[in-house]
């Protein structure tokens, strides 16, 4: 009996281990062959031992500056930047990590975030001033901007941002064991490495998510989602995420007398789509609704636009929103 059962612990460890050994192998390969597939849209400039990627197009200023949401990039401004092109120069970029930029060896909070854009501005000779355009966790970073350079920056764009506030009114969010098991911080890379995500992001569900966009951008789209860097870059950005917001609280992330337009999801987030409990919904609409007012005041130029047919991924939802609302900044 000792030895059957020593042969199949010995049997299971080394399925176990050529599971693994598959994954990464697939992870590896797959990576390499999307590199070769995709290569960046724009160039990749150094800011200091690392490469940031940009992509800039159109003329005329100010220039418009996109910053993306947590687990987004550069391609989320797909179905935005070719029209602002139309009558600005616009640009969009991967933060460290992200996309098509190297990963950055500080830490992944707002503060380090702007640092290397106002470089990554500066060495590939983007002139100021900005119209800086932050979405959800590019809110945050846009206005921390603005706090640390307000001479570069001449109007904003608020796209569903995220509030300083958020985390310390919002402590009970649900999570499921396996959830937590797939995303935690210290986990989240290893799935990544062994291609977890990579199938996850293929599959129908997920797929989804990117269906307003070309087939030829979802694909790569679905790459970029898909590395070992991205997945660790985003976990590093969440487990700072209470740090970032922290320092554009102590910065006042205000604007003083410039332009701001908030663009606000006219959807919000139900128990029915989520299967989160319609009490914990109802409390996030709620204070997400108070949120956003408070952001129209960081100006005394504020003016808020509701997204009616959006739900938080307004930039692929109702583009024309964010587009009409830079043009009307731009015109100012």
């Amino acid at each position: 009996m000792w030895k059957w059962t020593k042969r199949i612990g010995l049997g299971l460890i080394f399925l176990i281990a050529a599971l693994l050994l598959s994954g990464a192998a697939y992870q590896f390969i797959s990576t390499k062959i999307d590199e070769n597939a995709y290569p960046p849209p724009g160039k990749l400039v150094d800011v200091g031992g690392y490469r940031l990627h940009i992509n800039c197009s159109g003329e005329g200023g100010p220039t418009v500056v996109f910053d993306a949401g947590m687990g987004c990039n550069s391609l989320d401004w797909d179905l935005v930047q070719p029209e602002v092109a139309k009558f600005a120069r616009v640009c969009s970029y991967d933060r460290a990590g992200n996309g098509w930029s190297d990963e950055s060896p500080l830490e992944r909070t707002s503060q380090n975030i702007v640092d290397e854009l106002h470089t990554l501005l500066k060495n590939s000779g983007e002139k100021g001033p900005y119209i800086l355009v932050g979405h959800s966790f590019g809110g945050p970073n846009v206005r921390l901007y603005a706090s640390k350079y307000p001479e570069e920056v001449s109007g904003m764009v608020l796209v569903d941002s995220s509030h300083e506030d958020q985390l310390q009114e919002m402590t009970d969010w649900p999570q499921g064991f396996f959830e937590k098991l797939l995303t935690h911080p210290n986990v989240a890379p290893f799935w990544a490495s062994i291609g977890v995500f990579r199938i996850i992001n293929h599959l129908p569900t997920s797929k989804e998510n990117y269906k307003a966009f070309s087939p030829n951008i979802q694909q790569i789209y679905l790459a970029t989602m898909s590395t070992t860097k991205f997945i660790r870059t985003v976990s590093q950005e969440k487990e700072k995420f209470e740090q970032s917001l922290k320092q554009l609280k102590n910065a006042g992330g205000r604007l003083n007398n410039k332009p701001l337009i908030v663009i606000t999801a006219g959807k919000s987030l139900s128990s029915e789509d989520t299967g989160y409990p319609k009490e914990f919904t109802d409390k996030l609409a709620n204070l997400w609704e108070a949120h956003q007012k408070d952001l129209v005041t960081k100006s005394t130029k504020g003016k808020r636009i509701i997204a009616e047919h959006s739900g938080h991924m307004i930039p692929h939802e109702q583009p024309e929103i964010i587009i009409e609302a830079i043009r009307e900044i731009v015109g100012k």
